[in-house]
Order: C-alpha cells, then sequence, then structure tokens
C-alpha cells in the first residue's frame, strides 16, 4: 500500500440533500477530521507479513536468554504451516551459516563475503529477489556470528577477531555502511554477540569472553573491553544473559556476574559445571541452565548451583543417541534438543530431579542431523537442515513439528517438510526465515493476512496532527505509514476510525489511498449533519 491517504470535506448545500453516499458539493464546511483507532494491516499475495516489534527475533535464538521461543507468533500454527511459500528471496555473495535477525521491519543476516546484509520485509512478493538496503562490510567472512540488534545498532562478528557495530540506518539504496565502532577480541569472533543491559557480551577464538559497552566509541572507533574472562576452549557459542548473570560454553559451562571486574579487568567465575563438551550456546529459562553436549546428553542446572568458583552438580540430565550438537530450545515446559542420531527429542522441564535420568515425552526421526537449534512458536517446533558446506550433495530442507505430537516416549511425524534450502532459522511476525546456499529466504503464508496493531491517532485537525481543518472541495493528503502507528511502508491495506467534530455545515468526507489523479472515491467514508459528533470505520 501507499504510505500516503488522502481525504477531503465536503457540504451540502443550504437545501435538504439526499441521503447519498455521494452528495451535492456546495459551500464551505470548516471541521475537525479525527483519523484514529486500531490499524489492522494486511500482506499482499506472497508477502512474508509486516513487522511488529512485539513478534520481532532481534537476536540469536530470539534473545539473552536464548530460549528459541517466539510468544508473540499467532500467524503460523499447525493448522496452516503446510501452507507456508516463498516470499521473497534475498542473495548474498557466498554462504551463509548464521542465522538471521529480524527488527523494526529489517532482516539482517552475515555472509561468508565479509558482509552484513540488510533486507526490507515485504521487499518482494511471489519469491521474488530482492535487493538490500545497505551492506555493512567487514575484513573478513562471517562464519557462525549471528546479528544482534538493539538500541538502533546492529553488532556482528568477524573472523578477522573483531565485533562491529553498524547504525541500523547507516545507508539506503543498497549502499555501502562503515561501523560506528568495532572491538577487538584477538581472535576470530565466531560467537554470536548477545546485548542486554547497555553492555555487548562476545566470545573469542582465544577462549576469552569480552564484554563491551554499547556506545563505547563512535566515528569507527576502536573500544576497549569493560573486563574479559578467560575460558579453557575456542568460543563459538553465544554467551546467554539473565537476571544479572553470563553463562558461556567452550570446555566447561561458566557463569560469571555481568559486573564482575571494569576497566578491562579479568573476572572469575562464580561457578562451573562439567557438561562433557561441545559448543552450543545455554539457554537460560526459568531458573534452569540448559546445555546440550557432545556426550549425547542434555544437561539441566540451577542458576545459582554453587559460588566462589564451585563446581556444579546437574538437576538432571536428558540421553539422546549421540552428539549434541546445537543449542537445545525451551517453551511452556519442555526443553527440545536435536542429535546426531537423527533425532529432536522433547523433555518435561522437571523431568527429573537430584541427578537423575530423563525419558522423552516424545521422539521424531528427522531428515538428518541437524547442526541448528530448533524454534518454537505457537504451537510448532522448527528444524532447519543445510549442507554446511555447499557441494556435498546433502539436502538443504525445513521440518515443522506440532508441539503436542505424542506422549509417553511415542514417535512423531512432521506436520511439514519444505525442499526450500534452510538452515537456521527463525520465525517472526508470520513470517520464516531460513538461511542456506548463500541465500536467505522468507516464506509466508499466501494470500492476505490480518494484523492487528495497538490502537494509534495519525491525524487529528484540531492540533494539526498530520493535517490542519478541513475545508469543502480541498484535498489533504497525510501519512499513515509512521513510527507512532506501527504502519509499515509495506502495508497494502489500512483500516481505521474516522470521526467528525466541529463541523458548520452538512456534508461528508472521502477517504482513498490516493487522490493524486484528481478522481474523487465513488463514495463516501462518512456522511455528516451540523453539531453531531460522528464516527464510522
Amino acid at each position: 500500500m501507499k504510505s500516503l491517504m488522502s481525504s477531503a470535506a465536503h457540504a451540502h448545500g443550504p437545501s435538504p440533500a439526499p441521503r447519498r453516499p455521494i452528495a451535492r458539493l456546495l459551500g464551505v464546511v470548516p471541521a475537525a477530521l479525527l483519523l484514529s483507532g486500531l490499524f489492522t494491516v494486511w500482506a499482499g499475495p506472497l508477502a512474508a507479513p509486516v513487522a511488529a516489534a512485539t513478534g520481532d527475533w532481534a537476536q540469536f535464538h530470539n534473545g539473552p536468554t536464548h530460549e528459541g521461543y517466539n510468544t508473540a507468533e499467532t500467524t503460523l500454527s499447525p493448522s496452516n504451516v503446510a501452507n507456508l511459500v516463498v516470499a521473497w528471496t534475498g542473495a548474498t555473495g557466498l554462504n551463509i551459516t548464521s542465522s538471521p535477525a529480524v527488527a523494526n521491519g529489517v532482516v539482517y543476516v552475515g555472509s561468508w563475503d565479509g558482509k552484513l546484509y540488510a533486507y526490507a520485509v515485504g521487499c518482494a512478493s511471489g519469491g521474488g529477489s530482492c535487493t538490500p538496503l545497505w551492506t555493512g562490510a567487514t575484513s573478513t567472512y562471517i562464519f557462525s556470528s549471528s546479528p544482534a540488534v538493539a538500541g538502533g545498532v546492529v553488532y556482528v562478528g568477524s573472523w578477522d577477531g573483531k565485533l562491529y557495530a553498524f547504525a541500523v540506518g547507516c545507508a539506503s539504496g543498497g549502499g555501502t555502511c562503515l561501523p560506528l565502532w568495532t572491538g577487538t577480541t584477538g581472535d576470530s569472533a565466531t560467537s554470536s554477540p548477545v546485548v542486554a543491559d547497555g553492555v555487548v557480551y562476545v566470545g573469542g577464538g582465544n577462549g576469552k569472553l569480552y564484554a563491551f559497552a554499547v556506545g563505547c566509541n563512535s566515528g569507527g572507533g576502536t573500544c576497549s573491553p569493560l573486563w574479559t574472562a578467560t575460558t579453557g576452549g575456542w568460543m563459538m557459542s553465544s554467551p546467554a544473559v539473565a537476571n544479572g548473570v553470563v553463562y558461556v560454553r567452550t570446555d566447561k559451562l561458566y557463569a560469571y556476574a555481568v559486573g564482575c571486574a571494569s576497566h578491562g579487568g579479568t573476572c572469575k567465575p562464580l561457578w562451573t559445571a562439567s557438561t562433557g563438551g561441545g559448543n552450543s550456546s545455554p539457554v537460560v529459562s526459568n531458573g534452569i541452565v540448559y546445555a546440550a553436549s557432545q556426550d549425547g546428553k542434555l544437561y539441566a542446572f540451577a542458576v545459582g548451583c554453587a559460588s566462589g568458583g564451585g563446581t556444579c552438580k546437574p538437576l538432571w540430565t536428558g540421553p539422546t543417541g549421540d552428539y549434541e550438537f546445537s543449542s537445545p530450545a525451551v517453551a511452556n515446559g519442555v526443553v527440545y534438543v536435536v542429535s546426531s542420531d537423527g533425532h529432536l527429542y522433547a523433555f518435561a522441564v522437571g523431568c527429573a530431579s537430584g541427578g537423575g535420568t530423563c525419558t522423552p515425552l516424545w521422539t521424531a526421526k528427522t531428515a538428518r542431523y541437524s547442526l541448528y537449534p530448533p524454534v518454537v512458536a505457537n504451537g510448532v517446533v522448527y528444524l532447519g537442515f543445510q549442507d554446511y558446506y555447499p557441494g556435498t550433495g546433502q539436502p538443504s530442507e525445513i521440518e515443522a513439528f506440532a508441539v503436542g505430537c505424542a506422549g509417553g516416549g511415542g514417535t512423531c511425524t512432521p506436520l511439514w517438510t519444505s525442499t526450500t534450502p534452510g538452515g537456521l532459522t527463525v520465525v517472526a511476525n508470520g513470517a520464516l526465515y531460513v538461511v542456506g546456499d548463500g541465500t536467505l529466504y522468507a516464506l509466508g503464508l499466501p494470500g492476505a493476512t490480518y494484523h492487528a496493531l495497538t490502537p494509534a491517532r495519525v491525524l487529528d485537525s484540531r492540533t494539526k496532527l498530520g493535517g490542519g481543518l478541513f475545508h469543502s472541495q480541498v484535498k489533504q493528503t497525510l501519512t499513515v505509514a509512521t513510527t507512532a502507528s506501527g504502519v509499515p511502508k509495506s502495508a497494502v491495506a489500512v483500516t481505521g476510525n474516522l470521526t467528525i467534530v466541529g463541523q458548520t455545515h452538512a456534508g461528508y468526507v472521502a477517504v482513498a489511498p490516493s487522490l493524486i489523479s484528481g478522481k474523487q472515491p465513488p463514495t463516501s467514508t462518512i456522511n455528516f449533519p451540523v453539531g453531531d459528533t460522528r464516527a464510522n470505520g
């Protein structure tokens, strides 16, 4: 939809006017016009639904705690997920092995070509190809670092051992952006950064955790860390942050206080825990830290299980058939984890205690083993499979399972299997975003989709919000797609309430997407008498 809406007020003459949608246009009507209400947005055919802040997926595995659960998703469901089709694609220069981030109507993804790409949500339809809004260049390739968006800045790590910070609107028309600042990590920054409470946390290939202040520099300057912490191995996992503690995986699970040092100081862990090895990111949910392991077990630890650098014992473990490379997901009392034995496992969060062993609620045979974490939204578990190194002949696809598909250790079958190339997968605002073979894919439901937004006023002619007082035969144009309204520029239709107050003559108002042609719409939007406040949808 065009972001502009035009309207005009018209007066009835002094004689009684016929009660029809279209009236004779005589005289002048000084009138106040208000346009407000609960705006609703449709996405056009095969276009990914528009963004709303509550449904965004702005950081790796959907936030600092990495639960991988989008609680705001209401569009995609077990009943319609099989109808998903490719809405649009965005090509990058080389392969993509990190997940995208979605924030405020823009999708960000990094590529092996050393660029961060920003695409507008809904930038094409019918499977069309999009041109990026802008790209941000790093000095070498972005391997496994997923972008994180917070406070108008996008953060991403690069193989060159730097954390890059780009302004979200740093260029347009496909332009190239320079970073606001960089932070040196001493070795490859393959870890996905996480942003929490004004601090960016990222891991380096040298086994160190780095904490940078979000506004630590500008003009492309270099930042020094607030503090660092040394672990026992290469850090590919993304740190998780919850309730003043940072958790990270290398050879062990480490827990650090968020303000444990300053001025570049080195921190000691609050506690550590043996997890059998692995580099999957920890997940924190309801006082429990979950860690998937290469010893074929899912570990659950209490967040305050030790102090003073002590070693923790697990609350429980959940055995799987083989290595677990990816992070688990937690939603509604269930933990989901993928094993290299080619199965998805679902465990109840309180399935055992005292270090006991859990039996899964259900398992599902997957297409093959996946290196990527499952994600959960509105009763569906999504899992992507990607040929990690292109050209080896392994298929790339996506599978979707119902969250309660079996019980008592039963076996589930997928709701839907897509042949769309898909690896790391995120769900945001009624769309599924996946990466594969150097391309970002946006999948949406075909046809129009209805989305309710928070009530907002875009026009009040009494206060000159959006336009001044209306007069007969005088057209006014107002912008509907504003920050205040929440309506994105990619919307194809909107609805709202139109209210007339303070009119001096009877008449009507006609509102349409555009009146620039000079042609009036065939019907009025609202008819009004003198001295009566009236509204219409």
